[in-house]
């Protein structure tokens, strides 16, 4: 089968965009998408089965095309029979049978088409010529914005990747739901493999032993919220677990930190890997006896798969462009956000809804973990409530401009240091989606920024 080239105003794009880009114009094939066609009529019960997660409707380049397929799709969708008659009935209920050139129409793709033996194959033709013209669109697109210079730079390479992936995303193959038995078949291997290593973690390694028991590892896909009043340690508990899971999974890790400095993140990153104060990389009192540990220190940092983002004021478009970038460049498997409610959000117009707000960075984030197949773990800031109570032990409720956060997020953990302030600390697993609840007990070293678990 032969591809033709030509203009029609079918594609619905700038002619500039066609004359400028390439002499080959609105690539289709008349004859590949008259096959497919053809084929449904002669055996659709064989036909439509192979096909209908691969083509819509608008991959088809001829609108009259499109028509019938619609016509088709409706016949199927009401378990009636699809054929010569049915569909015939079917584009005249919808006031198109003039427009497609007749009953004589279809009785051409039905004669025209020797074999439905084939029709996977031309469908696959349409479906190609298809995401050829939808990337001939996104170019026009993307170059309308580039010349456009109203608008903030990075937000603009933001708009070009996310129509870029929109075509990918409308062009994938669309598999559609799957027989609960292969589910299982599939998931029983699993569970076999977990059987036989019941000590090893499945999902990433946070590196403490019965946070890992509770949870099963930080499973990709998922959200998780950190959530602790001001002050309290989210910030030093963020490296740790970064720390750990570059180091246990040797997995490249990427942190966007929207409260601190790069020096500030430096700075207490080795007061965790070396073990002194991090006052003293603060004023630079250290004993010369004290440089080995920093040089020690220096070298286990070096070998870390770990990047940091300090730019301030991102939008959670913003993390979700350059996420995608570092997976692409790295392979990601987790990725860090200090702390949620400093994420601006597109529904952020200043109307004084936090928590919808914050609700949609929320979900943002969750819908990267999906894109991605990557963990997420976000801090956030509790409020004030916890402090009014005689127990102030936080619950779910308290987590500040909450929204949808304790909805959208698979886990949510509490950090809750004791009155004291010595170091001891709580941490509360309120939500754990896909398994148990618990209370673990914890060591917060504030000098070294250091947490460590507490065995019972």
């Amino acid at each position: 089968t032969t591809e033709i080239y030509t203009l029609s105003l079918h594609d619905a794009l700038p002619i500039w965009c066609f004359v400028t880009a390439t002499k080959h114009l609105g690539p289709h094939s008349i004859e590949a998408e008259e096959a497919t066609l053809g084929a449904i009529l002669i055996n659709a019960e064989i036909v439509l089965p192979q096909i209908v997660d691969l083509l819509k409707p608008d991959d088809f380049f001829e609108i009259k095309h499109q028509w019938v397929y619609e016509a088709m799709l409706a016949v199927h969708a009401r378990q009636e029979m699809v054929d010569y008659l049915t569909v015939s009935q079917e584009v005249r209920n919808r006031g198109k049978i003039d427009e497609i050139g007749g009953v004589s129409y279809l009785t051409y793709l039905l004669n025209s088409t020797p074999t439905h033996l084939y029709a996977e194959a031309y469908a696959l033709l349409v479906r190609r010529a298809a995401v050829r013209r939808r990337l001939i669109g996104a170019a026009a697109q993307i170059a309308q914005l580039a010349r456009d210079d109203s608008g903030d730079l990075s937000e603009v390479i933001t708009k070009c990747e996310a129509t870029l992936l929109g075509v990918t995303q409308a062009t994938s193959v669309r598999t559609g739901a799957l027989r609960v038995g292969e589910v299982a078949t599939e998931y029983l291997s699993i569970l076999e493999d977990r059987y036989q290593n019941p000590e090893r973690t499945f999902g990433l390694p946070t590196g403490f032993a019965h946070l890992d028991r509770v949870l099963g590892g930080l499973e990709p896909g998922e959200l998780s919220v950190i959530a602790a009043r001001p002050g309290v340690g989210k910030t030093s508990w963020l490296l740790s677990v970064a720390r750990n899971v570059a180091r246990l999974a040797s997995t490249p890790i990427h942190m966007f930190s929207l409260e601190m400095a790069q020096a500030q993140l430096i700075r207490r990153l080795f007061a965790l890997e070396s073990g002194l104060d991090s006052q003293k990389f603060r004023d630079g009192s250290v004993s010369p006896a004290e440089w080995d540990s920093i040089f020690t220190a220096m070298s286990r940092i070096d070998t870390l798969p770990l990047w940091i983002d300090t730019t301030a004021g991102l939008t959670v478009s913003q993390i979700r462009a350059r996420a995608r970038q570092m997976k692409r460049e790295y392979g990601t498997g987790m990725i860090l956000v200090d702390y949620l409610q400093l994420v601006k959000s597109p529904a952020d117009k200043g109307n004084g809804n936090r928590t919808a707000e914050v609700g949609s960075v929320a979900r943002e984030l969750k819908e990267m973990a999906r894109e991605l197949h990557v963990h997420v773990m976000a801090a956030a800031q509790l409020n004030r409530s916890t402090e009014t109570r005689v127990d102030r032990t936080p619950i779910l409720s308290d987590l500040r401009e909450s929204g949808e956060i304790e909805q959208t997020a698979g886990i949510v953990m509490f950090l809750h240091p004791a009155k004291d302030m010595t170091g001891k600390t709580d941490l509360i697993v309120a939500k754990n989606r896909d398994g148990q609840t618990a209370t673990l007990d914890f060591w917060f070293n504030r000098n070294t920024t250091n947490y460590m678990e507490v065995r019972r």
